[in-house]
């Protein structure tokens, strides 16, 4: 398991960084942190590429052209372009309002692979048995084999306990207010599907259907959740379940039929107690506490977005970014990184760091204390090691498969 350190170097001034991208693969630890945040990793990518693309059309350039023609009314841009000739501010909205929403949406896409991830992980600790199920045909097929059920839905977990034969499906939400009433009502979808037509599953299988809410902030949307769920559901619940018991019992679970209970799980601790009776283990805290330690404790992303951010501004308004800068600079001094450096980027970052912070010369870094400087020149340094990964020492993805 990697280690973690947050204090400062040693008389250095240089904070530790934790860069999974460039962590050693062969290391199995590394691998499976690699494949929980593997959407999360692939963002990073496209961070990276985009301020170190030397195209005669620069990645960002290409984002701007893809911004579509509503925002042209709803964000002003048509304005910020007619003024962009004559002031660098107006084409830099432009550029910023194209970047932003890149990033934005793309994380929002891919935050729930990352909590996907984790659960799945986390049945994987009860392999002997607790079976997992990839979404797309795997997932169908599970179900039909299990539920005697066909279905085109996915869930975002699908897992079966072969000892208790039973079942469950979970959907996930990062919080309550994600998505609107279609949104909210979907969540069900497949599961009013089941009731409409099985009443019992296949070898008396039951089924426990999640609907699984990450983080429980005030829960602001909770009673319009509940209600909105209830409203997909009520023509195909029993009669003894009126909207009042639904609403009262749906946190410890509502008996759809005698083969499923549908739960409204919100927050890790509530989910814990679930997964202890669904897996039948007890004390299920640490274990599903170590995943999450693994993962919280890592700087590729913030990183990347925050140096991509500053030095968009300079390809704007300066016309070269720092990114360009360094690649100058290494260049100049004869700096060679390889393949063979990546395992060893936290000395190698700030040894390259050293040896060109005498020779930056110029007014552009976004920071003016010493202590800042060497450590934005390392991050620099740190970026340019992943974008030396992704195009000259095919790095692949990281695999969802663990095993040594």
């Amino acid at each position: 398991m990697f280690s973690y350190v947050v204090s400062m170097s040693s008389g250095t001034g240089l904070q530790q960084r934790k860069i999974v991208f460039l962590e050693d693969r062969k290391d199995k630890p590394n691998r499976i942190i690699g494949s929980l945040l593997k959407s999360m990793l692939g963002l990073v990518e496209e961070l990276v590429s985009l301020g170190f693309d030397t195209s005669k059309k620069s990645g960002f350039d290409k984002l701007k052209e893809k911004l579509d023609p509503i925002k042209n009314v709803t964000a002003s841009i048509s304005s910020a372009r007619r003024h962009s000739q004559g002031y660098k501010i107006a084409n830099y909205a432009t550029y910023l309002f194209a970047f932003q929403q890149f990033f934005h949406s793309s994380y929002r896409a891919r935050q729930g692979n990352v909590l996907e991830a984790i659960l799945k992980n986390f049945f994987d600790q009860f392999a002997s048995k607790i079976e997992t199920y990839n979404k797309g045909k795997e997932q169908k097929s599970a179900i039909e084999k299990y539920l005697g059920f066909k279905t085109t839905l996915d869930a975002d977990v699908v897992a079966y306990n072969k000892s208790q034969q039973k079942m469950t499906l979970m959907q996930i939400r990062s919080t309550d207010i994600t998505g609107g009433t279609t949104a909210k009502a979907s969540l069900v979808q497949l599961l009013k599907n089941m009731m409409e037509e099985k009443s019992v599953f296949k070898d008396n299988t039951t089924l426990d259907y999640v609907v699984y809410i990450w983080e429980e902030l005030e829960s602001n949307q909770k009673k319009t959740l509940i209600s909105k769920v209830w409203d997909s559901l009520k023509n195909v619940l029993p009669g003894d379940v009126n909207e009042s018991t639904f609403s009262a019992n749906i946190d410890n679970g509502v008996k759809c039929t005698d083969s499923i209970s549908l739960y409204l799980v919100y927050g890790k601790d509530k989910l814990l107690k679930f997964l202890e009776e669904f897996t039948g283990s007890k004390n299920l805290n640490n274990t599903f506490k170590q995943i999450l330690d693994k993962i919280e404790m890592w700087d590729d992303l913030w990183l990347s977005y925050a140096l991509t951010s500053l030095e968009l501004e300079n390809f704007v308004i300066c016309g070269k970014s720092n990114f360009t800068l360094l690649e100058e600079k290494i260049k100049q001094l004869g700096i060679k990184i390889t393949c063979n450096d990546l395992p060893n980027y936290s000395a190698k970052s700030i040894e390259i760091a050293h040896q060109i912070q005498p020779n930056w010369k110029e007014d552009t870094l976004p920071v003016d204390s010493p202590a800042d400087v060497i450590n934005y020149l390392r991050d620099l340094v740190l970026m340019k090691m992943i974008h030396i990964a992704i195009t000259n020492c095919n790095y692949e993805n990281y695999s969802d498969d663990n095993k040594d």
